[in-house]
């Protein structure tokens, strides 16, 4: 798994060739085949491996704290820390290029799913309450992009600084939502 995750991380799904990570693990084609259907297979391995990381790291950093803005700041850190520290694991989870596989996509979906149930929960809101939904979904999603900007953008200013621009963003974006909206939305 571990030669899986850095020949996929380094090359994609689609430059991958099972022979890449025979080498890379030094064991042979049958051996490979004996434990994974093929390719495909393997890389949702890899791929579960890596989403279970993240979404663990999140639940854990909501977890840690009280209070929504130190939360959001854990919840925060802990996807820059993602990105950072595990930089393989972010490209597989956060820009496979598998993603219009059918079950890479339906996996992938399903780690942000599981990541704004944890915000929701951290929210102490059911995960059918609209609003709370909407918001965590924002949420995920504007941490996982200004994380992969930052990376991919040769991490241009120092973690901490970009974990806390992203934090301003959040919350200044949340402490402008209305308490009650109308019904109607106007």
């Amino acid at each position: 798994m571990a030669a899986a995750s850095e020949v996929f991380g380094r090359r994609g799904y689609y430059a991958t060739v099972m022979e890449h990570v025979c080498e890379q693990a030094r064991v042979s084609k049958p051996i490979v085949y004996a434990h994974f259907p093929g390719k495909l297979g393997l890389y949702l391995a890899v791929v579960e491996m890596h989403v279970d990381a993240w979404v663990d790291s999140m639940r854990k950093a909501l977890r840690s704290e009280t209070g929504s803005e130190r939360r959001m700041r854990a919840a925060t850190s802990a996807t820059f820390d993602f990105v950072d520290r595990r930089p393989r694991s972010y490209r597989l989870v956060f820009a496979s290029d598998a993603g219009g596989e059918p079950p890479v996509r339906r996996r992938l979906a399903r780690s942000a799913e599981d990541c704004v149930d944890a915000v929701c929960e951290a929210m102490n809101r059911e995960g059918n309450d609209f609003r709370a939904r909407m918001v965590a979904t924002g949420l995920v999603g504007a941490w996982q992009a200004a994380a992969t900007d930052w990376v991919e953008s040769g991490r241009p200013v120092a973690k901490a600084d970009a974990v806390e621009a992203t934090v301003a963003m959040c919350w200044s974006g949340l402490t402008r939502m209305p308490v009650h909206p109308s019904p109607h939305g106007s």
